[in-house]
């Protein structure tokens, strides 16, 4: 209920900013879309078949950030926009949500009574990666680093040799 109140707040406020201009209108179609998609996979798709199509997911993620690096449109300096028909959109966005749903479904799959060990992780590691390094160049660092935080922050939910952490930890220092 906060986030629908503070939403009407915001789109009145730029309502009143553009005294109803294109603006408004696409954050307004926008809006309904994310409420659309919130309503959609809170309560419609069970997160059970989104655990089991995690994997897929991620393919089809990976294959639209590598069309955006060949066939993605420049705005703002970098080359991060896609369009499909009439939609346009930035699959790295996607990518953030795909990060949290493959770290959720590699820790499902993987289970361990042992602490996760690197040589556990790097198949995660890699998959973690490669989001990273197809988002990096058009350039994005800041959609990146958000993409390996949101799995990074799912290790801590997790049970991790601290031997492997300090490597991890002073590599990343380096």
């Amino acid at each position: 209920i906060l986030f629908g109140v503070l939403s009407l707040i915001a789109l009145f406020n730029l309502y009143s900013a553009t005294v109803g201009g294109p603006q408004f209108y696409s954050q307004l179609k926008n809006a309904g879309l994310g409420l659309v998609l919130f309503f959609l996979f809170g309560w419609v798709i069970p997160p059970r078949l989104i655990n089991q199509y995690a994997y897929w997911i991620y393919a089809i993620v990976c294959i639209l950030l590598m069309t955006v690096l060949v066939v993605g449109d420049i705005r703002g300096g970098s080359q991060r926009w896609i369009e499909i028909g009439s939609f346009s959109g930035q699959p790295s966005e996607l990518a953030k949500l795909v990060s949290a749903v493959v770290t959720a479904r590699f820790f499902y799959t993987n289970r361990s009574v042992h602490p996760y060990r690197l040589r556990d992780l790097w198949p995660l590691a890699a998959m973690v990666g490669l989001i990273f390094g197809l988002i990096m160049p058009p350039p994005a660092l800041g959609t990146a680093g958000v993409c390996v935080i949101i799995a990074a922050s799912q290790l801590l939910f997790i049970r991790v040799d601290r031997r492997s952490l300090y490597i991890v930890g002073g590599i990343g220092l380096l």
